[in-house]
């Protein structure tokens, strides 16, 4: 007779792109959170939906804030 441990659940153990079946060194998609085998791994392969770009200007205007000079003329 088998027990199940309870709170655990199945795992899909399928490439999310290819359906291939997956072993326990494939990776999970840090943006969208699925799996992937190997040739599927890099977002541009699976064609992940993550903005990529909005993302990286967002920390660019974190990282550098606009700075402002002190006009001559009011200065008096």
């Amino acid at each position: 007779m088998e027990t199940k441990m309870p709170g655990a659940e199945k795992v899909k153990k399928h490439c999310g792109c290819c359906r291939k079946k997956l072993a326990l060194s494939d990776f999970n998609c840090a943006k969208c959170s699925v799996r992937y085998c190997g040739d599927h791994r890099l977002p541009e392969t699976h064609a992940c939906q993550h903005d990529f770009r909005k993302e990286g200007q967002q920390l660019l205007t974190k990282l550098n804030p606009r700075v402002v000079t002190d006009k001559v003329e009011n200065r008096i």
